[in-house]
């Protein structure tokens, strides 16, 4: 302990020689709320303060040793050869004090108090100075923030966007008692943008919404939403059906190569194949991952569920689904463009390989292979071969041999993006992403001076995701 704390005195002493005498090294940053020291109030945090402050102390490993700031102090600020670049590279500069900074700060605070209800806020900062450091308090006054008393869509008067925002917006978004927001209003905004685009409003936005916020007396607010009249597209606030879905595979659009098109109509859908499609996915394989259906109501949802459905296949190396607005009154054509990957591969790898301890020396060589649309509906076939050779150090008669263990082992792998599994699992499932069942058989032999080995593995297995961020595995 007393060494670091002379190593500790010895580089603070060192951050501070190469200042200017009117330059103060920031040490900390200080909140106060409300004048004391507790950690949340209602929308506000400091930990989220924290990250609009502009300006930062520099980091610490076990929140009081400034490691990165003595890395950087080892250098020779007069010097630029290539162990003090790499110092100065690797480490931290010290963060001195800049009050134009911490005005920025506190109007980052006051405006992030105002988002969160506080209207009458104030923030101010008091700066203490000891040696060349610094020590910013910044004390923060949220007063009463406003709660909500009425919400109100009157004002809206088309009267069918108004009756199916009154039929399907979500009542607990905003309701009497909550702390009025600006977080909260913007995102009623963009729940009403969603459910007008997912029923037929194609060219409908959260832009064309406002709000107006009413205070009273008694710290509450009434909030009137109305949508934009002026100077608009007269199509805006009219409904978009889909008129034709067309689906591309290969198309040039995503590989720039002009070949031969032909149009197939299959399933309800045009589909548009070219000389580079032959080996393709089956075209019901790919319909029934469609939720887009000619003559229906444009969606914004169901572009983005057939988005989501193309992309669990774990197939298509591209995938753009674009809507063009047709001539005809309030139509559109769906263009949905699908790369495939390359259907065979291979590939070879070898190394050779020395042990530190023994001296054994060993070869090895992988050689892979597969397809990845085996059956035509996205069924990944994988193969590998693996054969090692070493010379192992053993007391048994030796041989002339070069390389007394050898081992090969055989693997292949199939896999098939769904579950095949009984139909009370599946159904509990069937929403998930990215599901496989994968297949597995594989043969191993060792032959070794001492021993000689033969293992066979049959493995079937289940992966798929329940959300971006939950993956699991059974095997």
């Amino acid at each position: 302990i007393t060494l670091l704390i002379i190593i500790f005195s010895l580089f603070s002493c060192y951050s501070i020689k190469h200042l200017e005498t009117d330059e103060y090294i920031l040490k900390a940053n200080k909140l106060l709320i409300n004048n004391n020291n507790q950690t949340r109030i209602k929308n506000i945090s400091k930990q989220e303060i924290n990250t609009i402050i502009k300006q930062k102390p520099n980091k610490k490993i076990l929140g009081f040793i400034p490691f990165h700031l003595w890395i950087y102090n080892f250098s020779n600020p007069e010097k630029n050869n290539w162990i003090n670049t790499y110092l100065r590279k690797i480490g931290e500069k010290p963060v001195i004090l800049n009050n134009n900074l911490v005005e920025k700060s506190i109007n980052q605070i006051k405006a992030h108090c105002e988002n969160n209800g506080y209207f009458t806020s104030s923030v101010t900062s008091n700066i203490e100075y000891k040696k060349h450091k610094a020590y910013i308090n910044y004390n923060i006054k949220t007063g009463k923030s406003y709660l909500i008393s009425q919400v109100r869509y009157d004002q809206i008067t088309n009267k069918n966007i108004y009756n199916l925002i009154r039929q399907k917006h979500n009542e607990k978004e905003l309701i009497k008692g909550d702390v009025f927001t600006y977080n909260k209003v913007n995102d009623k905004r963009i729940e009403i943008e969603n459910i007008l685009q997912n029923n037929g409003y194609y060219k409908f936005s959260k832009d064309l919404i406002f709000v107006t916020a009413d205070s009273l007396k008694d710290n509450s607010i009434n909030l009137d939403f109305f949508t934009k009249q002026k100077n608009l597209d007269s199509t805006v606030y009219e409904k978009f059906y889909i008129h034709k879905v067309f689906i591309h595979l290969n198309s040039s659009q995503l590989n720039q190569k002009k070949s031969y098109q032909d149009t197939i109509f299959k399933n309800g859908y045009h589909f548009i194949v070219n000389s580079e499609a032959k080996d393709n996915l089956k075209f019901k394989i790919i319909s029934d991952l469609i939720e887009i259906k000619e003559e229906n109501l444009y969606s914004k949802i169901n572009a983005e569920k057939t988005y989501q459905n193309l992309s669990n296949l774990l197939f298509f190396k591209k995938i753009l689904i674009e809507f063009i607005e047709l001539k005809k009154e309030n139509t559109l054509d769906c263009h949905i463009y699908l790369k495939s990957p390359t259907k065979m591969y291979y590939s070879v790898e070898g190394e050779i390989k020395r042990s530190a301890d023994e001296g054994n020396l060993g070869i090895s060589g992988y050689f892979q292979f597969g397809n990845n649309n085996l059956l035509k509906g996205a069924e990944k076939l994988n193969g590998k071969i693996k054969l090692s050779l070493e010379n192992r150090q053993t007391s048994l008669n030796e041989t002339d041999n070069l390389f007394n263990t050898k081992e090969i082992s055989y693997e292949i792998q199939l896999s098939v993006p769904k579950l095949i599994s009984p139909k009370i699992i599946y159904r509990k499932l069937k929403e998930s992403l990215e599901m496989r069942t994968n297949f597995t058989f594989s043969l191993t032999k060792r032959q070794r001076p001492d021993f000689s080995s033969q293992i066979l593995t049959q493995k079937l297995g289940y992966s798929w995701k329940t959300s971006e961020k939950s993956q699991h595995q059974l095997n």
